[in-house]
């Protein structure tokens, strides 16, 4: 937790702590930051209330107390999840290859039968979109676009939107990167990689790796 002293400092993590990055106890090692692109929430059920405009009208300007305890410790509890050996291909898929090219291990298998899931402490973790996606099972454009028309926002104006959300996204990871100094900034994620070349300000820089999201089939773009 050597970097919460600075992270708590960024403003959109005073707001909304739950989406405080994950940095593993192992991190200075090897510095591998992990962008995903969205976290899910079956917590929020009321999309009808906490949809597009409750978001693009509240959550970056301030606190949203009544959805800060539905998203309690999210970012930060999905990957102590990781580590006590949950399943979850997102995290599986690329800790597999950590441990094959960088640990050298043989055909490094995530078991519940053993303790390859810790390894998962030799990263740091956030995902690009700094607000949960409307829909389980879905990219968060895909989401955000079903309910866009849903709430019966004028393409124009929704399109205005996203790209006001992945601009302020793009700031934030902008301002983690020059806390934890990665050596490696694993976008994994096409959407969140197509929109950080577009707002952010380590785009051309090296240590920045593209991949499709690891995660299951109906995903893989």
């Amino acid at each position: 937790m050597n970097y919460d002293e600075a992270l708590k400092q960024i403003e959109f993590f005073e707001l909304h702590p739950s989406y405080l990055p994950f940095v593993g106890s192992d991190y200075e090692e090897y510095r591998i930051l992990q962008i995903s692109e969205s976290h899910y929430c079956t917590n929020i059920k009321d999309h009808e209330k906490y949809g597009i405009k409750y978001f693009d009208e509240n959550w970056f300007q301030g606190k949203c107390s009544e959805l800060d305890e539905i998203l309690d410790s999210m970012t930060r509890g999905v990957c102590k999840s990781v580590i006590n050996n949950c399943r979850y291909a997102n995290f599986d898929n690329p800790l597999r290859a950590f441990c094959e090219t960088v640990l050298k291990m043989e055909n490094p298998k995530m078991s519940k039968y053993n303790e390859n899931r810790k390894k998962y402490n030799y990263f740091a973790f956030m995902n690009f979109y700094q607000l949960p996606a409307f829909k389980d099972k879905a990219s968060f454009e895909n989401s955000f676009w079903k309910l866009s028309k849903h709430e019966k926002i004028e393409s124009s104006e929704a399109e205005k939107i996203l790209e006001r959300w992945r601009k302020e996204s793009s700031k934030i990871i902008d301002a983690v990167i020059d806390i934890l100094e990665p050596k490696m900034i694993a976008m994994v994620s096409i959407d969140a990689w197509e929109s950080y070349v577009k707002y952010g300000k380590y785009k051309d820089d090296k240590r920045l790796v593209k991949a499709a999201h690891p995660c299951i089939p109906w995903y893989i773009e």
